[in-house]
């Protein structure tokens, strides 16, 4: 204990060598990256930040994926690679960060790219949580991609689980086609328990 608080005392304004970074980005999971991540854009290291970021993302952290695509575009707010790179490769099994990287390339003005992935997305996402669908609906319909809610709304209404009247209720008023709001009602009306109002 007295070396580990001694180490951490004498060491805590050294920055590792180079090939540290290159070494962790090799061996590490999605969580420990962003974090390393983390530390190396506190210290100013960009660039290893960005490769820490890159490879998380690559191995499923969405958040790893928001934070490339806002640096980069910051550094070079023409280039939409890190978006495209983005748009390949994020995972689609969970709404709320995949909601989180379409705000993302909206902010960054990457349309093609973000139109891509919310088709993806669209045609791809679980349906399993009402309330995590409908934040992602949100996001894309304040993105303008009008396809893929119309393509998401459809999968919803007819295949969301109905365990959950409150997050349903979010999901209703995330719903902006009247045809996917009326089959989704119409599951709710003759399937929700009533005995809790």
């Amino acid at each position: 204990d007295y070396l580990d608080q001694y180490g951490r005392w004498t060491r805590s304004g050294h920055i590792p060598p180079t090939g540290f970074w290159a070494a962790a980005a090799s061996c590490l999971g999605p969580g420990e990256l962003w974090s390393l991540a983390t530390a190396a854009n506190d210290r100013g290291l960009y660039r290893d930040g960005a490769q820490l970021d890159k490879r998380s993302a690559a191995l499923g952290h969405p958040q790893a994926a928001v934070r490339l695509i806002n640096a980069m575009h910051l550094l070079h707010p023409t280039d939409r690679r890190p978006a495209d790179w983005t748009a390949a490769r994020v995972a689609l099994d969970d709404p709320y960060p995949l909601a989180e990287v379409l705000s993302a390339m909206h902010a960054a003005g990457a349309a093609e790219q973000l139109a891509a992935l919310a088709g993806r997305a669209a045609a791809q996402v679980p349906v399993s949580s009402p309330q995590g669908v409908a934040w992602l609906l949100n996001a894309m319909d304040a993105s303008g991609a009008d396809e893929s809610v119309a393509v998401l709304a459809e999968r919803v209404s007819a295949h969301v689980p109905l365990d959950d009247p409150h997050a349903l209720g979010w999901l209703l008023l995330s719903l902006r086609a009247d045809e996917s709001v009326a089959v989704l009602a119409g599951r709710v009306s003759a399937h929700v328990p009533l005995d809790d109002p």
